[in-house]
C-alpha cells in the first residue's frame, strides 16, 4: 500500500532521504532490527523526510510485529522511536550539535493499541 502524504503536515517542506540507511546499509540488512525486518508482514513502510532541522517518518507495521493478535508490539514502535532519534541526530542535528548520539533510555507511556496494518505518521523529532 502507498502512503498519500500530499496532505500531511508533518511532510510539508521535506525531501524524502536515504542518506542515513545507505551509510549503514552493509550491517543495517543483518544487523538492525528494523532494517532487517522490512517488507511484508515487518515494516511495510518505512520512509524518511528531512528538510533542515526537521525529521518525518512514514511507517506502516505488518502482521509479524504484534505483540497480541492484531497488536503492534510496544517494542517495535520504540524501536522505530529510537531509530528515528539516531536518524535525526545524524541528518537534522546542526553542525555545532554534531556527534555520536546513542539511546540512553526510552520511556513511553502508550495511551492506546495501535493496530497492525495501519499508516503511522511521526513529526518533529528535533527543535532547533
Amino acid at each position: 500500500m502507498t502512503l498519500d502524504l500530499s496532505t500531511t503536515a508533518h511532510f510539508a517542506g521535506l525531501s524524502e532521504t536515504t542518506d542515513f540507511e545507505d551509510a549503514t546499509r552493509e550491517t543495517a540488512a543483518v544487523d538492525n532490527f528494523i532494517h532487517s525486518r522490512r517488507g511484508t508482514g515487518g515494516f511495510e513502510t518505512w520512509r524518511v523526510y528531512v528538510g533542515g532541522t526537521k525529521l518525518a517518518a512514514a511507517v506502516r507495521f505488518g502482521v509479524n510485529l504484534t505483540g497480541h493478535t492484531g497488536i503492534v508490539h510496544g517494542g517495535a514502535t520504540a524501536a522505530v522511536f529510537d531509530e528515528l532519534f539516531a536518524w535525526s541526530s545524524r541528518l537534522c542535528v546542526p553542525a555545532e550539535h554534531a556527534g555520536d548520539y546513542f539511546t540512553a533510555n526510552v520511556s513511553i507511556d502508550y495511551r492506546g493499541m495501535l493496530t497492525v496494518n495501519t499508516d503511522g505518521e511521526c513529526g518533529q523529532l528535533w527543535r532547533a
